[in-house]
């Protein structure tokens, strides 16, 4: 049998590659947006929804719900990991064999 990561051409290392910075950078966005819902001043939020931020409304829906939304950042967090490991790691192995 032969081993896969040896089948992969230039176009479909590239594309693979791509897509592990594609999905890198999406799992940045995940932790970002998770550290920045731990973090947010909800006294601070709770003024700008007071003088009309509708942006700071919205957080503040966030935030009464945000073991919801914490899930989903890790849900997020955890998929585009597995994705970025199954897409990524064949391509990287090739350029590392190489």
């Amino acid at each position: 049998m032969t081993d896969p990561h040896t089948q992969l051409d230039a176009v479909g290392i590239a594309w693979r590659l791509g897509a592990t910075v594609f999905f890198v950078l999406l799992n940045g966005f995940f932790v970002a947006t998770e550290f920045a819902l731990v973090k947010v001043r909800a006294t601070r939020i709770d003024n700008l929804a007071k003088e009309g931020n509708r942006s700071a409304v919205i957080v503040q829906h966030i935030l009464k719900h945000m073991d919801r939304y914490l899930s989903a950042c890790q849900l997020g967090i955890t998929l585009a990991s597995l994705i970025l490991g199954a897409l990524g790691e064949p391509a990287v192995s090739v350029l590392l064999i190489a």
